[in-house]
């Protein structure tokens, strides 16, 4: 049977035995970088609005600050 791998970081999914800590988070990718917290549910669905949100305030305190 073919390992099930992250699509996302081509990492394999359930290396470990069921609630392993060696098993791949819905939140979290092969560096441990935790999602930012509104951007997903359960791991899953996407808010685009949030994700947008997020990126206009990052622009604005990046881009427009001092002008």
């Amino acid at each position: 049977q073919k390992l099930q791998t992250c699509s996302c970081c081509q990492t394999i999914m359930y290396p470990g035995a069921e609630n392993s800590p060696l098993n791949h988070k819905r939140s979290y990718c092969t560096d441990g970088v935790k999602q930012s917290q509104g951007l997903f549910s359960k791991g899953h669905t996407f808010y685009l609005h949030t994700f947008l949100l997020a990126v206009q305030c990052i622009y604005e305190c990046i881009f427009m600050q001092g002008l």
